[in-house]
């Protein structure tokens, strides 16, 4: 088998979780309930208490943190950097009691433009933040080693980017609030590449899959619905129309290198497969899945990897209501 194409925008595999602090640095001197710093001194380094349960330790102006100093809260929460009349200012890093951290910049308690998340799951953002979200360019990473490295709007993907996979596949294009729109591109890590137009997360319009071998097929679209028009185009400029349900038998009686031709529609099906899961399109999504478990060499291994996404699909469907789909006949 090729490779089957995850799509991290609908798949949710990035975590989106925003990250507040909803703990603020005490700048009310009424709340405090001791210091070790005589109130007449501008300037020192001590301890300070506030009713609520939190301390900070570190240098003092006229009563409250400023400078490089620790504060940390009843709840185990924890920030180290740099203060300014009270508030965290500058470069320091918080970590919260959940296990999120943030590294870098902060503007008058809160998160500032640049910095570095830290979430306990084990993904990582590194770039641009405003008002505590993720929002300009920055690249999100995730523990199994995805990642999107592009444009960010309030804490989702906005912008164009590149998503990057674990087994060296990617995709490249546009998006709008997490979702696909436009123009993008898929490439898998042997080489075949999917050029596509997307709106609202699904295929629309004319999509071209490109083999290692120089064959195409071209498959048309409509917000996700697959059009009865298909026509595989070899690599000599040769083409041939028809349905894809019955355009790879063509093929396969003109072409010479039947096993080759298998193998790319079967890396078309799974991608359309994959595809239609990420949009929830299950039942569509499952049919090619059979059909592309249809074509699969039990030598390589692909077919448990197959029937684990089917799995995964009828788990999907059962959740959502969905009637089980029976097997669809082989070919």
């Amino acid at each position: 088998m090729k490779i089957i194409i995850k799509n991290l925008f609908a798949a949710g595999a990035l975590s989106l979780f925003c990250f507040s602090t909803n703990l603020t640095a005490q700048v009310n001197t009424t709340e405090i309930i001791s210091s070790t710093c005589n109130k007449k001194k501008s300037n020192c380094e001590g301890e300070i208490k506030w009713k609520d349960g939190m301390v900070s330790t570190g240098k003092i102006s006229k009563g409250l943190p400023h400078g490089e100093g620790v504060m940390e809260w009843s709840d185990g929460s924890k920030y180290q950097g740099s203060f300014a009349k009270g508030l965290r200012h500058g470069f320091g890093t918080f970590k919260h009691s959940n296990g999120t951290r943030f590294e870098g910049d902060w503007n008058k308690d809160q998160i500032g433009a640049q910095g570095s998340m830290f979430y306990p799951n084990g993904d990582e953002y590194v770039g641009e933040f405003q008002n505590g979200k993720r929002h300009g360019l920055g690249i999100f990473m995730t523990l199994f080693g995805e990642n999107y490295n592009g444009e960010w709007k309030n804490g989702v993907e906005d912008g164009e980017g590149t998503y990057t996979y674990t087994d060296g596949s990617y995709y490249m294009g546009s998006s709008v609030k997490g979702v696909r729109e436009g123009e993008g591109m898929v490439v898998w890590s042997q080489g075949d590449t999917l050029n596509a137009t997307w709106k609202n997360g699904s295929l629309n319009g004319i999509s071209t899959y490109k083999f290692t071998n120089g064959d195409k097929l071209e498959t048309k679209w409509k917000n996700g619905k697959l059009s009865v028009k298909s026509a595989y185009i070899f690599a000599n400029g040769e083409k041939i129309k028809g349905s894809l349900n019955n355009l790879r038998s063509r093929v396969a009686v003109i072409g010479n290198e039947v096993s080759t031709i298998e193998s790319n529609f079967q890396t078309c099906y799974m991608g359309i497969a994959m595809e239609m899961k990420n949009n929830q399109e299950y039942s569509l999504s499952k049919e090619f899945m059979v059909a592309a478990l249809d074509l699969t060499d039990p030598i390589e291994g692909d077919q448990g990897m197959i029937a684990q996404e089917i799995q995964l699909v009828d788990q999907a469907m059962k959740e959502r209501g969905y009637a089980k789909l029976p097997e669809t006949k082989k070919q």
